[in-house]
């Protein structure tokens, strides 16, 4: 006999998230006409709710850029609070403490507003004995709907000896690629210039230790990838090295160590390769901290801004307004938090794309024009000027570069 029910704690904190959720949102959007998409999917478990919820994580999957931690969360405490008894070989349910109404509203509330509702279309048994769920699920359409999915793949590790140890202390490489995808995708949601796809959603769709481990993921492989996960772009890099120690002589400590990660951002679309960087930290110049372990996490977020910087800026590119003025100076059609004072950009006229004929990858052809740095930074709009080059040769909607770090 199989019998189980939620935590009072997790019932009120689903019942709460689902007043405001569920209860909140989806009304008032209706109210304001907003449209709604359906999918059907199917989920099979060893009950009726465990195949809901499946089928339902399903769909949301299938929408893409869907956070399903929430239901991974029900999922694992559904199957770690079931009491099962076997009578006679069989396994059957007992009565269950959660209601149907109850436990549909919970899912609701745990897909965070994205939907209004679903449909059981049918809840059936198998021959296994397991029961099988079909769902037509009711999508809340998202004000970001329009917005660019981007797919942050689990950063690749190197098997090269001692690339991971801090103070002579070997790193777990996953726990390491864990904390720069996780700051690397918070700088992407941050930005709120994409639909940054779910952590859960990707390691559903590939095989993340196996990928890890790949010494080399040629462009056609992560196009492919992010095809399969319904990106518009890919970001994917490798954590080359990741090690330092600390020194101490007398009553002064000195740090040693570097921070290398190398990293491209692939447009699925068209197969181009639109950037690609080496991003380099020494722990003793490069970062501030008191103790390695702060120099650390310091290096991590660093590298996470870089790298969610630079990727956006090759995404949306800055653009001139138009040829330099009388006094030399320069408007780009960017201001705000994104751009610094001091920061330096290579100007760049865009052509045709351009095939490698041994890997068949796509480039975009350009042509360097001119080296600038910011001078003043507006709300909307900053002014550079040229530091070396042609200026007059720049004209409107030019794009900026940042100069590769590797580079530098």
């Amino acid at each position: 006999m199989k019998q189980f029910f939620f935590s009072t704690f997790t019932a009120l904190a689903l019942f709460v998230t689902c007043a405001v959720c569920a209860g909140a949102l989806a009304p008032n959007a209706s109210a304001q006409g907003v449209k709604y998409d359906y999918v059907s999917a199917t989920g099979e478990g060893e009950t009726r709710e465990l195949a809901i919820l499946t089928a339902l994580k399903s769909a949301l999957m299938q929408k893409g850029g869907v956070n399903i931690a929430a239901l991974v969360r029900m999922q694992s405490e559904l199957n770690e609070s079931s009491v099962v008894n076997q009578e006679n070989g069989k396994t059957t349910e007992k009565a269950k403490i959660v209601s149907k109404d109850s436990f549909k509203k919970q899912l609701v509330a745990a897909c965070s507003g994205r939907i209004d509702g679903y449909e059981e279309i049918s809840v059936t048994k198998t021959e296994q004995n397991t029961i099988l769920a079909v769902l037509r699920v009711k999508f809340i359409q998202s004000a970001n709907s329009k917005l660019s999915k981007l797919a942050v793949l689990p950063y690749r590790l190197v098997k090269t000896p001692g690339a991971y140890r801090l103070d002579g202390t070997h790193l777990h490489p996953s726990a390491i690629a864990e904390r720069f995808t996780h700051r690397q995708v918070t700088g992407f949601v941050q930005s709120k210039r994409f639909t940054v796809l779910d952590r859960h959603y990707i390691a559903e769709r590939m095989n993340e230790k196996a990928y890890q481990n790949r010494p080399s993921v040629a462009a056609s492989d992560l196009v492919k990838y992010g095809k399969e996960l319904g990106a518009d772009f890919v970001v994917a890099g490798t954590i080359e090295e990741f090690k330092g120690r600390a020194i101490t002589a007398g009553y002064t400590t000195t740090y040693s160590g570097t921070t290398i990660v190398a990293f491209q951002v692939i447009n699925v679309g068209t197969g181009e390769i639109i950037w690609a960087d080496t991003v380099r930290l020494n722990l003793d110049k490069d970062v501030l901290g008191t103790t390695l372990e702060t120099r650390f996490d310091s290096a991590i977020t660093q590298v996470g801004e870089r790298v969610s910087g630079l990727t956006i800026e090759s995404i949306y590119p800055i653009k001139v307004a138009g040829p330099p003025s009388f006094d030399g100076e320069l408007q780009l059609l960017r201001g705000g938090k994104e751009v610094k004072v001091g920061q330096r950009y290579l100007v760049m006229n865009i052509g045709s794309d351009i095939v490698d004929e041994d890997t068949g990858e796509k480039v975009k052809l350009e042509t360097k024009i001119a080296e600038i740095q910011i001078v003043r930074v507006h709300p909307k709009i900053s002014f550079a000027k040229v530091l070396r080059g042609n200026g007059a040769q720049i004209k409107r909607n030019d794009v900026c570069r940042p100069i590769k770090t590797g580079a530098e």
